[in-house]
């Protein structure tokens, strides 16, 4: 099935996570950004996998960040482009994997909230011996963080 259409192959792809029996919520995922991707390739005149270049890809993230998505948003819709064209690349209904010129965008760096006293206290004084144990375990380490610091 060489140059096929990225409709086709992408009717493929369903009926291959299908098979393999993933979670409602991944089939979700990936067609919620496959569907996008999809709708922007039909809008710039791709229409065959074959047609996909590297190029393509790059100005698709670029427009979403663009469009003011969140980092992880368009960190999920490069992680389904590239999940699918390895795919088609996996079932030989190509020879070049368009992706291979990509980087993943740059995941960026979580920070977790600090636990207030309240959170604290609340686990200490919870009945589960494993929320004082993280709580005793996190305290001996800050501790130690902030000994070495000085």
């Amino acid at each position: 099935m060489r140059n096929c259409t990225l409709d086709d192959a992408y009717k493929l792809f369903c009926l291959d996570q299908r098979a393999r029996r993933l979670s409602p919520r991944t089939f979700e995922f990936y067609e919620w950004k496959l569907r996008q991707f999809f709708a922007w390739c039909e809008a710039n005149s791709v229409f065959h996998f074959s047609d996909l270049t590297s190029t393509h890809i790059k100005i698709f993230l670029i427009h979403l960040a663009d469009s003011g998505l969140a980092d992880y948003t368009v960190r999920g819709s490069a992680m389904a482009v590239r999940a699918f064209c390895r795919f088609v690349i996996r079932e030989r209904l190509a020879t070049a994997n368009p992706f291979d010129g990509v980087r993943m965008p740059k995941e960026p760096e979580r920070l977790l909230p600090a636990f207030t006293r309240v959170d604290v206290q609340k686990r200490l004084n919870a009945p589960s011996a494993t929320d004082k144990a993280i709580v005793c375990a996190m305290s001996k380490r800050v501790v130690h963080i902030i000994a070495q610091a000085r």
